[in-house]
Formats: structure tokens, C-alpha cells, sequence
């Protein structure tokens, strides 16, 4: 009902009216309390729309930092010395300035900035930098090449097994469900609702799940993983999180740990930041099934880490992953019941989630299904 009609229905009893508030109020002679939902679910963060610089172009551009490395598709891996103005045949434009090995320079024209990509590694080691026209470039992409080819092999006998996979539903969401939904503590725009429901949906189905979420950071993926992390812990599935590096570890382990305050859920980490005796006592919890979620980094991946039921596997930016730990990431999702792959599609932040025996997810090859939650960069999710 109309907030307006307030005073037109005598009616006793409870009503539900639409409209503006800033807080409840007692009108003493129509004997009415009105409360708003605010005051009986919680204040929302309304945020506000975040303008961004739009077009690759500029994006890019904005984004190269100097003296960081950068690397040209034809050149290898350098060092952006900056930007300058230079004349070449008696005509001048502004230039990118690229150190190589031995103090080369290369004056790439910023027109071409389609050639040059920032340098992105899953290890915190510095790159090793190539020789100007030497042949290091090309050998190391012929490498690769390789590498890809037999993991994409690898990856097609993977999932090949999957598409006959079958598992458990999960049990329908109930209230407790429900109240951890209602204590999030911003307001969910459109798109971080719909990649909410297109997962829960996943879970419902006795189709594992292989599902890739996308959006800039920011943007609100975690909390997409998170709801499906307390369905899969609710259903006395346990829940692994595996990243990169050991500071977004513990960020993401304080942000767990907070979200699921209140709950019988036990979160643990396992990262250099913990002594051998605590993650030894943290393996041999997690095999007995007293650890509910942990957070991790490449030590997941390792052969002493046993799970009593692993249900669910979240990626988060698994593109910096190295070969070898994709590999290894992709033998745990064979044993999971979900699998939630998350990406930030400007700045190639990605998440995965696995469901046991994840259904089959490859982003270009037909042959498989696609699972792919974009977030426009105009609205902001949290």
C-alpha cells in the first residue's frame, strides 16, 4: 500500500506501506507505530556511482606506472621509462619509452599501445628483462606455446570427465540462509543479484557447477562467494579459498571471519604467516572436518593437505596462478562439489569458484558450457 493511505484505513492489524522514511514514529491518536526497514533489518550503504575513465585506450595508459616492468608483443619484457616527445622523418608525436637488457631503448609510438601490456606474475620475484633483438623473447613464447597446448590438453581430458560427473543437490536456502542474506550491509545493484541467483541456482541442480564471475574490484564478487561458501558449510560441506599472494590471504581471512561472526563456522588460514607447528595443527583439523573454511595460497596445493569433505573451491585471481598450480588447482576441482571462479575485467582480477566434479567451463571452445556473470563498469557492486 500507498504510504499516503495511512490515514484512510482503519483497518487494525498489520499493514505493509511503500515510501520515503528516515526513521519510524508513534501517531498517538490513530493508535499506529510505524517502523521502517531499516530499523528492522538493518542500515544498507547506498553507494554511490563511481565514474570511471572510459575506453581502453586511456585506461591503459593511465594504468603504466614508471619504472615498473611492461611487456611489448614483439620485444619481450622491459622497463617503462616514461613518456617523451620525439621526431622521426620530420614528423613529431609523443613516444613510450621501454628499457631493455644492456640499457636499449625503445621508442614505441603511443598510438600502438595495443602492442603493450602491463607485466602481471603470480610470483613476487622481479622479472627477468630481455635483450632488444635478441632471440630470449621468442624462445620463451615457443615455451609457452607449448605449455599451453599441453595443458589445454590436460584441461579437455579434465573436464571431458566431468561432463559424466553427477553429485547431490544442495539443500534449499532456510532462514538462516535468509538472515545472513539480510545482514550484508550494502545494497546488491542488479547484476550482483542475478550472479547471487545464477549460482544458487547452480547449487540446486545435481549439475556441478564451474562458474566465472567478473567485475572490477570492488565490485562486489566476494560477497557472491561467500554466499554460496555458507550454503556449502550450512551443508556440512567444507570450503576452500585459494589466492595468489600471502597479504590477500590474511585480507581475505579478517573478511571471512567477520562476515561469519555469529555463526557456527570455524575460518582458518594457512600462509607464511603461520609457523610449521600451527599449520600442522591447522592440516590435521582440516582433515578431521573441525575446520569449516580456510584461506590459502599455493600451500593449498600441496600433497599434506587433506580435506574430510571439500565442497567448494573459490579461485581469486587465478590468471596469476602459475602452469603447474592451475594444474594442481584443477585436480582439487575434481574433487570438489563447486567450483566459483571470479574476474575483474579490467584489471584481471579473477576468482574461481568449483563445485565437486565442477560442470564443464571453457571460455572459447564451444564444446563445453559457458558460465559467465559480467558486471557493467558504470554500477558499482559491493
Amino acid at each position: 500500500m500507498n504510504l499516503l493511505n495511512l490515514y484512510s484505513d482503519p483497518t487494525p492489524g498489520i499493514r505493509l506501506y511503500v515510501g520515503a522514511l528516515s526513521s519510524g514514529f508513534r501517531m498517538k491518536q490513530a493508535r499506529r507505530i510505524i517502523i521502517t526497514e531499516e530499523e528492522i533489518f538493518g542500515s544498507r550503504v547506498r553507494m554511490p556511482e563511481r565514474k570511471r575513465a572510459r575506453g581502453t585506450f586511456l585506461s591503459s595508459l593511465t594504468d603504466l606506472v614508471e619504472g615498473e616492468p611492461v611487456v611489448h608483443e614483439d620485444y619481450g619484457i622491459g622497463i617503462f621509462r616514461g613518456l617523451a616527445r620525439k621526431e622521426f622523418d620530420g614528423v613529431a608525436g609523443e613516444v613510450m619509452i621501454i628499457e631493455y637488457a644492456g640499457g636499449d631503448l625503445l621508442y614505441h609510438p603511443v598510438e600502438r599501445l595495443q602492442l603493450i601490456q602491463k607485466y602481471m606474475s603470480g610470483s613476487e620475484e622481479p622479472p627477468r628483462i630481455d635483450r632488444l633483438g635478441g632471440k630470449g623473447w621468442e624462445k620463451t613464447k615457443a615455451r609457452v606455446k607449448k605449455a599451453i597446448r599441453d595443458m589445454a590438453k590436460e584441461l579437455l581430458e579434465t573436464y571431458a570427465k566431468r561432463q559424466l560427473a553427477k553429485r547431490p543437490p544442495y539443500s534449499p536456502p532456510d532462514e538462516n540462509f535468509a538472515a545472513f542474506e539480510a545482514a550484508f550491509e550494502f545494497e546488491e545493484t542488479p547484476d550482483q543479484a542475478k550472479a547471487i541467483q545464477d549460482v544458487m541456482e547452480s547449487m540446486d541442480t545435481d549439475i556441478p557447477m564451474d562458474r566465472l564471475v567478473c567485475g572490477d574490484v570492488g565490485y562486489g564478487k566476494t560477497e557472491v562467494a561467500m554466499r554460496a561458501a555458507f550454503r556449502a558449510i550450512m551443508d556440512g560441506k567444507q570450503v576452500a579459498i585459494l589466492v595468489p599472494t600471502t597479504v590477500l590471504a590474511q585480507q581475505h581471512y579478517d573478511t571471512f571471519t567477520q562476515r561469519f561472526n555469529g555463526y557456527p563456522i570455524k575460518v582458518e588460514v594457512i600462509s607464511r604467516f603461520r609457523t610449521t607447528e600451527e599449520q600442522k595443527h591447522i592440516l590435521k583439523e582440516l582433515a578431521e572436518g573441525k575446520v569449516d573454511l580456510i584461506v590459502g595460497t599455493h600451500r593449498l596445493l600441496q600433497k599434506d593437505v587433506v580435506f574430510r569433505d571439500l565442497g567448494l573451491l573459490v579461485v581469486d585471481e587465478e590468471q596469476r596462478f602459475r602452469s603447474g598450480s592451475q594444474r594442481e588447482d584443477k585436480k582439487i576441482k575434481g574433487t570438489c562439489r563447486h567450483t566459483y571462479s571470479h574476474c575483474n575485467a579490467h584489471t584481471s582480477d579473477t576468482q574461481s569458484l568449483f563445485d565437486r566434479y565442477p560442470r564443464s567451463f571453457n571460455y572459447r571452445n564451444t564444446a563445453h558450457k559457458q558460465a559467465i556473470d559480467s558486471y557493467p563498469r558504470n554500477e558499482t557492486i559491493r
